[in-house]
């Protein structure tokens, strides 16, 4: 830019001149350096925009081994957030399918340290915030029902972030769904126990829940089964059969290429044999 500038600003002849004015040795190397820093700089640019490309691929085409093993190979590239955030959730994904619990915490935890690390870069993305929000209840998951309830008001707060960075996120409003599900659906007398512990809690109803998981298919229709499925159960706790029947339908009519989408059909078809 400052030598764009300059040229636009000097006479022909003048700049002429000094083009071909002799260089220094000093000179030489300050030029050489700069144009070196300069090229590499663009250089990884380009590479993290190929790398953050190249993984979107694979995790929409659920190739979960070979991405996990790509971005921990870029990691010597660069340590981008957005690398960062898609090595957090691929390893959820691994984490997954494992069937011992340990293992899976242990999981979590790495993929938490990949999205504390994006966080503490100070980069405002709302896909970090909702990943720390699906991580930090995972990891959650084997705690005492007080660090439970702490670890689901942190989580609100990154879920309200990641709507607030981007409202238009489909995944965000089906997993704040889950959140007020999750606690609508609680016991009376836990309920009760949660608000004693932490008043700030809102109070949550199915309603709160359902406006989620449709605001989520208005953004995106049919993106996920799960959001149909819980869109069933909640017309199920609301007395509502018929609708509960016909999104269970649309459920299970859903590919199934995840574990998650494979538990989901089965959870489908279970509740429409239950209605039939």
């Amino acid at each position: 830019m400052v030598l764009s500038y300059g040229v636009n600003k000097l006479h022909f002849s003048t700049y002429r001149s000094w083009l071909e004015r002799p260089l220094g040795k000093s000179s030489v190397a300050l030029l050489g350096f700069s144009l070196f820093s300069m090229l590499s700089k663009k250089e990884t640019e380009e590479r993290v925009e190929d790398i953050i490309s190249r993984a979107d691929i694979l995790y929409n085409d659920y190739m979960i081994d070979a991405l996990y093993d790509y971005l921990n190979e870029r990691l010597a590239i660069s340590r981008n957030a957005e690398i960062l955030w898609r090595l957090a959730r691929v390893v959820y994904e691994k984490a997954k399918s494992l069937t011992a619990t340990d293992d899976q915490q242990r999981m979590y935890a790495t993929a938490m340290e990949y999205l504390k690390e994006a966080l503490e870069s100070g980069v405002e993305s709302s896909a970090v915030h909702k990943w720390y929000a699906i991580l930090l209840n995972s990891c959650s998951e084997t705690a005492g029902q007080e660090a439970q309830l702490k670890a689901a008001l942190k989580v609100r707060e990154h879920l309200d972030k990641a709507l607030e960075l981007n409202p238009n996120d489909a995944t965000t409003w089906h997993i704040l769904g889950v959140w007020y599900f999750t606690f609508a659906d609680l016991p009376w007398y836990k309920r009760r126990l949660a608000k004693l512990l932490y008043p700030s809690l809102p109070v949550t109803t199915y309603q709160d829940a359902l406006e989620c998981f449709e605001k989520a298919e208005s953004i995106s229709p049919e993106f996920y089964s799960q959001n149909l499925l819980m869109i069933g159960t909640v017309f199920l706790r609301l007395n509502r059969p018929d609708l509960a029947k016909r999104y269970f339908t649309k459920a299970m009519h859903m590919v199934v290429v995840t574990a998650d989408d494979r538990k989901t059909f089965l959870e489908a078809e279970k509740q429409l044999k239950n209605l039939n």
